[in-house]
């Protein structure tokens, strides 16, 4: 997100429906930490997705988009160590991770860019986080 504001706002109604939807976790699909990552993270996107949004990109003023543009941050993978074990796997599987969690791209958005099929995504998707949850668990 570019507004602090805003991420603080997210987060919080993130954090809503985490509690909310408790009851969907399931122990046997993963652990709680991701579960609530993923939560979270589809939550922003569908923010981000969102006609509400979309308004306000188009009337924000230009000294306002400059600003946010100047205090954009992006997820450093560094931060928790995930770059060590990132590099570690094949490259298709690596971009595909990186473009999904990093950069925010959709599975068809990242087959479109690639031009490879949308289940080659999902697979390669699939495999790398098989591959990232042994090292985790």
């Amino acid at each position: 997100m570019r507004s602090e504001a805003l991420a603080h706002d997210l987060l919080q109604e993130a954090f809503i429906k985490i509690w909310r939807y408790r009851g969907n976790f399931d122990l046997e699909k993963g652990a709680l930490y991701t579960w609530m990552l993923n939560v979270t993270r589809n939550h922003c996107i569908d923010y981000l997705r969102s006609k509400k949004h979309k308004n306000s990109q188009q009337n924000r003023e230009m000294d306002n988009h400059v600003h946010a543009l100047k205090s954009h941050r992006t997820f450093d993978p560094q931060h928790i160590g995930l770059n060590e074990l990132i590099e570690k796997l094949p490259e298709e599987q690596r971009l595909v991770i990186e473009y999904a969690y990093f950069q925010g791209y959709t599975q068809k958005e990242i087959a479109e860019e690639f031009d490879i099929p949308l289940g080659t995504v999902k697979s390669r998707a699939k495999a790398a986080l098989r591959k990232l949850k042994k090292v985790f668990n």
